[in-house]
């Protein structure tokens, strides 16, 4: 991300720290300015009329929302100068895959308005370059949710540029790097899951030092309620900080890296907090670089990576709504977007899952 040079105000990662608002009112704010409204359009895709994903695009005016129908699409398409939002059928049921030697989705940057994705797998991209699968670029709110990105190359399968964006229930599985946050204020991470996705320096995509799960630049952020699971980056860490932001109730698992196991905070003026978090399975040292590491009370370092009770899935020591909402969120699914929310282990996350869950309810055993 070096490379991209922007010209920003200065920050204050203090007052963004004691301020920052809960995702609900990001939220509201998303769902007033895109998408939904009274004199909201859908366009489907594909159909008569808008046979590919860029001719809807191109005929969305503001606040209407593409929909892209259950299946594969293969295109490398562009949104400039409006507010709209893109909605698949479902994370594993739109899949939208990479032309090679180009991006699935991209806003450049002088995009400054909102623009919402939701509901899409976006898998295959071979660029090595930042946003190699969807880069939204630009000062606008974006907001992604329930996306799956899965095999991409570059620094950043997902690359998100914008004060008060947020990427929540996402899943990031066997990419380089998984996602890229910058150039913004209030920048929020929520109910993720990186999964197995590994940086080898020039062979996929980036210098030694690039994590492989999430790369915050130049922004101030919160990351909240995210599962980090076995992130390799030959000589950084899974997660790289060249910012200012706090974890809460996280779960760091067998992470490796030439740097740091779990978290690398780049030049003294980067500092990240943490609070509720739990690191497991990994050796030490867990942090590395120059920047400030601050401990904000309630976290834990395990040797073994084994939950105090399965269905605590966001590892917050209560079986409760949080749980029940990441289990609905991969019903009828395998479980591999999430690992461990298939509690028995039969291949598909269903009515057994949901009475282990049940059966737990509360808070967890110590």
């Amino acid at each position: 991300m070096h490379s991209k040079i922007r010209s920003h105000g200065a920050r204050n990662s203090h007052n963004f720290i004691a301020s920052i608002g809960p995702v609900a009112v990001a939220s509201a704010l998303m769902a007033g300015a895109v998408g939904g409204g009274a004199n909201a359009v859908e366009l489907h895709v594909p159909s008569k009329q808008y046979p590919t994903i860029q001719s809807a695009i191109n005929a969305a005016v503001d606040g209407d929302v593409v929909v892209i129908a259950a299946g594969e699409f293969t295109e490398s398409c562009v949104v400039q100068g409006k507010s709209i939002a893109i909605r698949g059928a479902g994370m594993d049921a739109t899949i939208w895959n990479a032309p090679k030697g180009e991006k699935c989705l991209r806003i450049p940057n002088d995009q400054v308005v909102p623009i919402q994705l939701s509901d899409v797998r976006f898998q295959g991209a071979t660029l090595f370059i930042e946003g190699s699968a969807v880069d939204l670029e630009g000062t606008g709110m974006k907001m992604v949710e329930r996306c799956h990105f899965q095999g991409n190359a570059g620094k950043g399968a997902l690359e998100v540029f914008g004060s008060e964006s947020v990427v929540r229930n996402c899943v990031f599985e066997g990419n380089a790097t998984a996602l890229g946050f910058a150039f913004g204020d209030q920048m929020q991470v929520v109910d993720c899951v990186f999964s197995d996705n590994t940086q080898t320096s020039t062979s996929s995509g980036g210098a030694p030092w690039i994590p492989s799960d999430i790369d915050f630049y130049e922004c101030t952020f919160i990351v909240e309620g995210c599962r980090f699971v076995s992130g390799f980056s030959i000589g950084g860490a899974p997660v790289r900080v060249v910012a200012s932001g706090r974890f809460d109730n996280c779960r760091f698992e067998r992470g490796t890296g030439g740097t740091a196991n779990a978290v690398q905070s780049y030049y003294g003026t980067s500092s990240a907090r943490f609070q509720n978090t739990v690191f497991c399975g990994s050796a030490q040292p867990l942090f590395g670089g120059s920047g400030q590491f601050i401990d904000e009370g309630g976290n834990e370092t395990l040797a073994l990576c084994t939950p105090p009770c399965p269905a605590d899935f966001v590892t917050d020591g209560t079986v409760n709504a949080a749980d029940l909402g990441v289990m609905l969120n991969f019903w009828g699914t395998d479980g591999s977007g999430y690992p461990g929310v298939d509690l028995d282990n039969d291949g598909i996350v269903g009515a057994a899952d949901l009475a282990t869950l049940l059966s737990a309810w509360g808070p967890c055993p110590e």
